[in-house]
């Protein structure tokens, strides 16, 4: 069963010369405790489409 929300880590990049930018948005998570299964962005799209569909 899913948690009732999820957190999502992105670089806020406009543009893909930005996108490594991601490390830092996966090190705050890291520090506030989160696991893979918090952040939406880890799961394949049959999991999130299961997500959507409550």
């Amino acid at each position: 069963m899913y948690p009732a929300y999820r957190f999502a880590i992105s670089t806020d990049a406009h543009n893909a010369a930005f996108l490594h930018y991601m490390k830092y948005g996966v090190y705050q998570a890291r520090q506030g405790w989160l696991e893979k299964e918090d952040v939406i962005n880890t799961l394949s799209l049959r999991e999130l489409k299961k997500v959507f569909q409550r």
